[in-house]
């Protein structure tokens, strides 16, 4: 893939990087970490299309606590809702249905 003409590399310290190696496990961690991308863009330390496939991955990240409130299952009081997105693998044999 070229480089477009007139990029560069980072001038400036990106600010959400700090915050997602701390880790988004919190409501208020993810929206710090997308003020801090949105900043990061607006002053040219992160370029768009690196902002973009953080913001996708925000969404997908968005996406997966939603399901775990409306399909989770209940922990017990006060532990919140668990979700399972895959269950155990086993292997068939030949001959074996699922």
């Amino acid at each position: 893939m070229r480089k477009r003409k007139g990029s560069t590399a980072p001038k400036r310290p990106c600010r959400s990087t700090p915050i997602a190696e701390r880790g988004i496990t919190t409501a208020a961690d993810f929206a710090q970490f997308m003020s801090a991308l949105l900043t990061d863009l607006a002053v040219g330390a992160i370029d768009a299309q690196r902002a973009n496939a953080m913001s996708s991955v925000g969404g997908k990240l968005l996406k997966v606590a939603e399901m775990q409130e409306k399909f989770g299952q209940e922990q017990g009081p006060g532990k919140g809702k668990r979700l399972v997105l895959a269950g155990p693998m086993r292997l068939l044999t030949h001959g074996q249905s699922a």
